[in-house]
């Protein structure tokens, strides 16, 4: 992952704390919903835990940092562990289950991983976000400060499926979830969009409080309190064939 994607200290703090529950979380359950009770799960790019809480109790909660581990308190266990290099024996889970962490991955190495450690019939569950102009709030965002979203989408049906059949999966379906995301004002909402961003903060240095309070005013389109946007995302389940 670039450097400047890194999700540590404060960053980790501002998307646990101020992103999670609001932007993430409604996702996370309707991933989470089409887990069973009794499925043995692996859970990649986790972060701080909004779709975890979802899951099974025993889910193993993986992410690529330890910093957003650090604020998720669900699962079995929770270990560092690289999407690209897993770090199980084939064929050992029936879903591995990944909340809008695909999209900073290289693809090419990591679901072949996936594939591998799938039990044959088991199942990959992903959130990925539709473009940017699907986006209200990322939207808005990209048009004050132009491409600074774009390493967070992976959203062309065709390529997901044409990337996923590569690596082996078949039958694939995509599903598109819509959420309304409310924050009590738009000074929140832009606070918590750059806090997130390692990308963005470094881009503004010493100027972080001034940037904020831009992106805040761009955000008053959205309304001013609440701040209301309408977020979009593919839910991909992408199977390991039995033969």
């Amino acid at each position: 992952m670039a450097e400047y994607l890194h999700f540590r200290g404060a960053v980790a703090q501002a998307y646990a704390e101020g992103l999670s529950a609001r932007l993430f979380e409604p996702f996370g359950r309707d991933l989470g919903s089409k887990v069973g009770k009794e499925e043995e799960v692996l859970e990649l790019a986790a972060g701080s835990g909004a779709v975890t809480r979802f899951l099974p109790s025993n889910t193993l909660v993986t992410d690529l940092y330890a910093d957003m581990l650090v604020h998720n308190p669900f699962g079995r266990e929770r270990v560092v562990m690289d999407a690209e290099a897993i770090s199980l024996r084939d064929a050992s889970v029936d879903v591995v289950a990944c909340g809008f962490g695909l999209m900073f991955m290289d693809l090419e190495r990591a679901y072949p991983q996936i594939w591998r450690v799938l039990r044959p019939g088991g199942r990959l569950l992903a959130t990925v976000w539709l473009p940017l102009e699907a986006q209200s709030f990322n939207r808005v965002a990209n048009g004050w400060r132009p491409m600074f979203y774009k390493p967070f989408v992976y959203g062309d049906p065709a390529v997901i499926e044409a990337d996923l059949r590569k690596a082996g999966f078949d039958p694939i379906h995509l599903t598109e979830l819509v959420h309304e995301v409310s924050f009590d004002t738009c000074e929140d909402a832009a606070r918590a969009f750059i806090g997130a961003n390692a990308g963005m903060l470094n881009e503004l240095g010493n100027e972080a409080e001034a940037g904020i309070a831009e992106l805040a005013a761009h955000f008053q389109q959205l309304g001013a309190s609440p701040c209301v946007g309408t977020m979009r995302a593919w839910l991909i389940e992408a199977i390991r064939p039995t033969t």
